[in-house]
């Protein structure tokens, strides 16, 4: 008789690779044929809690250590630094907005004084009169 255990939930986004398992085990896995180790357990509980880092080239290198993350080079950022970065990055888009707002006005007013000497230029040329 076959024993049917709980069907454990893992997130679609997470793949047997992710895992280090063949696709017929996390198939396994997610169909209630078998249960994960304690390993697997607290591996799947991390992953889709978003608390390992992914494994691609981009951030293969970077670590959590306790609260900080830790870069390839060996400088780390903390959770504060993070949501500094993010405040400045909006501020920095405010300012772009404001700027691209004053170069509008700005070629607007060029244009206007454009037409104003020309139409000063106009009113002042000699009239020849047959």
């Amino acid at each position: 008789m076959i024993e049917h255990y709980n069907i454990v939930t893992i997130p679609p986004h997470i793949s047997a690779a992710d895992l280090g398992v063949s696709a017929r085990t996390l198939a396994d896995w997610r169909n209630g044929r078998r249960q994960p180790g304690p390993g697997a357990r607290i591996l799947l509980a991390l992953l889709a809690d978003g608390r390992v880092m992914p494994d691609t080239a981009a951030w293969r290198g970077w670590c959590f250590i306790g609260q900080v993350l830790e870069t390839v080079s060996g400088d780390t950022v903390t959770a504060a630094e993070l949501d500094n970065v993010r405040l400045l990055r909006n501020l920095l888009d405010c300012a772009h907005r404001d700027n691209r707002r004053l170069l509008d006005k700005l070629r607007k007013a060029e244009d206007y004084t454009r037409q104003l000497e020309g139409a000063a230029s106009a009113a002042n040329a000699p009239r020849w009169r047959a």
